[in-house]
C-alpha cells in the first residue's frame, strides 16, 4: 500500500543523581596553665632585742630577742582549663536518585490497548499457526510457488501465531528477557528458496479496538524479539490512521533487519502518529510485517508487550 509517512518521535530521559558529603574536622583547645605563685613569706623581723643600755658599772647585760618566724610559701597558680575540641562537621545529604524514562517505561497518558499474548495458555516451545490464538490480530500470509525461467523452482510463504519460547531460542524464557515479559508472544515466520524478490506477509490489529479521537496523538510502544540462529530477513511495524482508501492512510513506520536486534534477546521500539482531525472516527491500525527479501530457507522474529497511549495534542 502507499502511506502518507508523518515522523515519529521519540522521547528519552536521563538519569541524573547528585551527591555530596562533608565532615568538618575537629579543632582542640590548648592548655593554658597558671603558673605557681612565687613563695611569698620572707623571715620575718631581725633580732628584736637590743641589748640594753649599760647601767651601773655592775649592772646586767640585756636578753637577746627573740628571732621572727618564716614566711607562709605562697600558694600554687591553678593550671588553666583544657580547650574544648571543635564539633564534627555534618555529613552532607545524599543527592536524590534521579528518575529513569526510558522507551520501555510508557508514552504516559490514557493507554487504549495493550496485549501481552498470555491469553492461550501453550507448553513451552508449543506454538500455533495461521493466527490461530491471536484473537487481537488479523494474519494476512503469503505463500507462493512455481518456476521462473530465471530462478528455477521457487516456493515462498509466510504464517504466524503464538509462540511459548523454550530453551536456547532466547535468553530466558521463564520469564521471557526484558523488555518483553511472560512466557509467550506472537511471531511471524517466513521461508524462501530463492534470496530474489521481497515477499511478505503481516499481522493487523483489528480495526474495530481503537479509534481516532479529534485532537489527541497517540504512541505505540512494544518489545522485538529475535530467536537464536535466525539473522534473516526484514521486519516493519506501521502505525497509521486508516482512511477511506487505505493509500490515503497517514501513517509512521520502523523497517529494519532482523539482524540488528539482540540474538535471543529483545528491544524496544516506540512509533508516534498525530492524525489529522478530520480522522475522528476512524479506525487505529498497527500492521506488523516480514519480509522474506534476502532470505534463503527460513526466519522468524517475535513481539510481546504491545501498548497504545493517546495524549491531548492540539487541534490541527
Amino acid at each position: 500500500m502507499r502511506l502518507i509517512k508523518t515522523p515519529a518521535l521519540v522521547i528519552t530521559l536521563s538519569l541524573m543523581a547528585v551527591a555530596c558529603a562533608g565532615d568538618a574536622g575537629e579543632g582542640g583547645g590548648k592548655d593554658s596553665g597558671g603558673a605557681d605563685a612565687a613563695d611569698g613569706g620572707e623571715e620575718g623581723s631581725a633580732d628584736g632585742g637590743a641589748t640594753g643600755a649599760d647601767g651601773s658599772a655592775d649592772g646586767t647585760d640585756g636578753t637577746d630577742g627573740t628571732d621572727g618566724a618564716d614566711g607562709a610559701d605562697g600558694t600554687d597558680g591553678v593550671d588553666g582549663t583544657d580547650g574544648t575540641d571543635g564539633t564534627d562537621g555534618a555529613d552532607g545529604t545524599d543527592g536524590a536518585d534521579g528518575t529513569a524514562d526510558g522507551a520501555d517505561g510508557g508514552a504516559g497518558g490514557e493507554v487504549l490497548f495493550t496485549d501481552t499474548f498470555e491469553d492461550v495458555a501453550l507448553s513451552g516451545g508449543d506454538y500455533t499457526a495461521r493466527g490461530v490464538g491471536c484473537d487481537n490480530w488479523v494474519l494476512s500470509p503469503y505463500s507462493a510457488s512455481g518456476y521462473d525461467p530465471y530462478m528455477g523452482e521457487y516456493a515462498y510463504w509466510v504464517d504466524g501465531g503464538l509462540l511459548r519460547g523454550a530453551a536456547g531460542e532466547f535468553t530466558s524464557v521463564d520469564p521471557l528477557p526484558a523488555p518483553a515479559g511472560g512466557r509467550q508472544m506472537l511471531y511471524l515466520t517466513g521461508y524462501a528458496t530463492h534470496a530474489e524478490g521481497s515477499p511478505s506477509g503481516y499481522f493487523n490489529l483489528r480495526d474495530d479496538l481503537v479509534a481516532v479521537e479529534a485532537e489527541r496523538s497517540y504512541t505505540l510502544d512494544l518489545a522485538l524479539g529475535r530467536r537464536a540462529g535466525f539473522p534473516d530477513g526484514e521486519l516493519a511495524v506501521y502505525l497509521y490512521a486508516l482512511a477511506e482508501v487505505e493509500a490515503d492512510s497517514p501513517f509512521t513506520e520502523l523497517v529494519m533487519p532482523i539482524s540488528d536486534l539482540p540474538e535471543g534477546g529483545f528491544a524496544s521500539a516506540r512509533l508516534e502518529l498525530d492524525p489529522p482531525d478530520s480522522f475522528a472516527g476512524r479506525p487505529l491500525v498497527v500492521r506488523i510485517l516480514l519480509f522474506l527479501h534476502g532470505v534463503y530457507g527460513y526466519t522468524t522474529f517475535a513481539v510481546d508487550n504491545v501498548v497504545i497511549s493517546a495524549v491531548e495534542a492540539p487541534a490541527n
